[in-house]
This record gives C-alpha cells, sequence and structure tokens, in this order.
C-alpha cells in the first residue's frame, strides 16, 4: 500500500433454456478466492485493462484535502475492462467529518460499484499508536456507512490490525514472507493463521502489463462477494447466475400507465433499481425498497423496434431515469457473479434478455450474451 505519495458464445433456445432452469439445482457461491492489486498515484497512469487481476482498489483520497490525480483514470480502466473495483481512504487522524466528506467527494461516482476502504498506517498519522485509534476507526466506519450505506473494510498491517476493534471479516491484513519478485499466489505464506477477508501478501509483485512493482492481494470470496461488499445496504445486488429455478431469478412483472414496467424480485420484494438514479455509464443496478420513481420505471425494447415481450425475440431494458442508456453486463461478462450496471445502448448482446413468461404474472431474464439468468445475489434476504 502507497500512502504516502501523493466473441460470446450463441445463446439457447426459449424454451430449451426453460426447461434447463427447472432443471438445475441451485448452485453455491464460489469461495475460493480472487487475486487483484491495490495502486495509487505511484502507479501513475497505469494501463489498469492490461494488467491481469480480478480487482484492482485504487487509492481515491488522503486526509481533508487530498485526492489521487489518477483516481479517474485508474477506477475508469478497472470498470471498463470488467475488473471488479474497490476505493481507498489513507487515513491522517484529523477530524473524522472530514475526512469521510473528503473520501466521498471522489468516492460518490462509484458508489454501488466499489467496495469501500480505510488504509490504516503509521506515516503521517497522528492517532497511530495513540491508543485512540479504535474510537477514530470505528466512528470512520459508521459515518461512511451511514452516508452510502456500505461498510468500508479496514486495510492494517498484521502487526496492528487485530488490536483495531475490527471484526476479522472486516480486515485486510499486510503480511509478507519477504520482498522477492513474485507473481500471484494462491496459497500465500502464513495464510490461514489468522482470519481477514483480504490479504496482501507482497509489494513487489510482478504482472504482465506493468514495469515495475505492485502490491499483490487475495480476497476470500467470490466475484459475487465482492458486489455484495460494494453495495451492501444500499440494495441487493444483482448479477448473472446459472439458471436454478429459484425465486431469485423470478421478476414479478407490473404495468405502468405510462408504458414502463417495474420488476419485483420475487425473493424479497425489492425492485430492479438504478442506485440513485443515475444516468452515467457504470451506474450500478440494484434491488431497492419499491418506491415507483423512475429509477425502477423501465422501458421495454424489443430488438428491431416494439413492444412485445409475450414474443422469443431478444429485448433491451431502458431505465425511465437515464434515457438511451440500457440494462448491461459489466465488460459483456459472462461468468456467474457478473454484475449489473447501466450504460449507453450499443446493440451488443450484453444488452439484450430473453423474456421467459411463467405465465403467472413472473419473468425470467436471460441474457443472449452468456445464457445466464439475472438474479438477485443471496436472494436479497
Amino acid at each position: 500500500m502507497d500512502g504516502h505519495n501523493l466473441t460470446r458464445r450463441s445463446f439457447v433456445g426459449g424454451s430449451a433454456l426453460l426447461a434447463a432452469l427447472m432443471a438445475m439445482p441451485h448452485a453455491a457461491l464460489a469461495s475460493s478466492g480472487l487475486d487483484g492489486i491495490d495502486i495509487s498515484g505511484a502507479q501513475g497512469y497505469i494501463d489498469v485493462p492490461s494488467v491481469p487481476a480480478d480487482f484492482v482498489i485504487v487509492k481515491a483520497t488522503e486526509g481533508t484535502t487530498y485526492t489521487s490525480a489518477y483516481l479517474s483514470a485508474q477506477a475508469g480502466g478497472a470498470l471498463d475492462s470488467g475488473k471488479l473495483l474497490g476505493l481507498y481512504h489513507y487515513a491522517r487522524g484529523n477530524t473524522v467529518a472530514h475526512e469521510v466528506s473528503n473520501f466521498l467527494a471522489a468516492a460518490e461516482p462509484y458508489i454501488g460499484q466499489a467496495a469501500l476502504f480505510l488504509d490504516w498506517e503509521g506515516y503521517g498519522n497522528s492517532l497511530f499508536g495513540s491508543g485512540d485509534e479504535d474510537e477514530w476507526i470505528a466512528e470512520f466506519c459508521a459515518e461512511v456507512k451511514a452516508r452510502t450505506g456500505v461498510m468500508p473494510l479496514v486495510y492494517a498491517s498484521s502487526s496492528v490490525a487485530f488490536s483495531l476493534g475490527v471484526d476479522d471479516a472486516q480486515l485486510w491484513v499486510a503480511q509478507y514472507a519477504n520482498s522477492v519478485a513474485t507473481g500471484y499466489q494462491s496459497s500465500p505464506w502464513n495464510e490461514g493463521s489468522y482470519s481477514c477477508a483480504i490479504r496482501q501478501y507482497s509489494s513487489t509483485g510482478r504482472l504482465d502489463g506493468y514495469s515495475g512493482n505492485l502490491d499483490l492481494d487475495r480476497f476470500y470470496g467470490s466475484r459475487a462477494d465482492w458486489l455484495a461488499l460494494a453495495r451492501n445496504t444500499r440494495g441487493a445486488a444483482v448479477q448473472l447466475y446459472d439458471g436454478n429455478a429459484t425465486d431469485a431469478q423470478r421478476w414479478a412483472v407490473a404495468h405502468n400507465d405510462d408504458g414502463s414496467v417495474t420488476l419485483t424480485a420475487t425473493s424479497c420484494g425489492l425492485a430492479l433499481d438504478v442506485a440513485g438514479a443515475g444516468t452515467a455509464d457504470g451506474t450500478a443496478v440494484q434491488v431497492h425498497t419499491p418506491n415507483g420513481s423512475a429509477a425502477q420505471r423501465w422501458l421495454v425494447r424489443t430488438v428491431g423496434g416494439g413492444y412485445s415481450p409475450e414474443s422469443a425475440r431478444p429485448i433491451e431494458l431502458e431505465p425511465e431515469c437515464a434515457p438511451g442508456l440500457r440494462l448491461d453486463c459489466i465488460g459483456a461478462g459472462l461468468g456467474d457473479g457478473t454484475g449489473i450496471q447501466t450504460y449507453e445502448a450499443n446493440g451488443t448482446n450484453a444488452q439484450r434478455w430473453v423474456v421467459l413468461d411463467h405465465g403467472d404474472g413472473t419473468w425470467t431474464l436471460v441474457n443472449v450474451g452468456s445464457s445466464k439468468a439475472l438474479d438477485v445475489v443471496g436472494g436479497g434476504v
């Protein structure tokens, strides 16, 4: 952690896929782990899409005034290439409210898409080792959650991480075996000696696409688990997932007077929602408490025009709050756990869906590019 340097698969036919959906057992989320990097201004305009990584954690801010000049390029590179995103704030031990405000002013465009982190280190941190660390960290995390719905994780070295009053599941722990250059390791040194959410195990990582040293990290969860961290109580995350005939993949359809539809997950009663009614490319899509707003109203566009969801033709879903955007699979991803966003209409299969009408007022939406269903992570409960 550098805190102080300022071709898709063909679509399966509707009837055949419906049969497959009904027959498949529910599959548990993978939890074997993901590999990633964390970067800051020290890496400058790194070509993030060229570096192999499941996730990228980007320095956003420090203290009360500093915002990384590279934040937009680094975070945008991660999202545009389908990588999971995290953002971190380097603590200086100033007034909590001021540091939180600085962090969230920079992070705001990514809320709902990025996991959030607090970096707790000694350099320039007036409270480090003071005995008042627990209170400051707890207040910072509580304030971020109150303002975003997202609980940040806390980064610290193994020498202090477990004395900060932070639950193991909220910890990102740094501990290195040595300074020897290395690529990703599936079993980092000392793994298993304690529990944490993420381990940073090298600051001398070497990966294709970048000529210098990189911090290497391992996240002990799946892509869906990361997205759940990123969205937390703002609303449950939605994703692509293999068909399993559960209520997490059935959507109750309400036809609105203006020609739009509202889609409500039958597993939890929450509506398909554009986070914050955002209008920018890359805005997260979630399920949220029904409120009748334009963020929860979707215009059904059949490919080639018209409105006929009963047909087998693919459809696109346009959020009423953001005309011209479409319900979209992040990075045109094909795998389980691929996140969902809104993005400018581009005619690709990442934005095309087939409606499987169950005949009881519910639909299953199957993505044309991946043949996977629109799914609520954990059923939203």
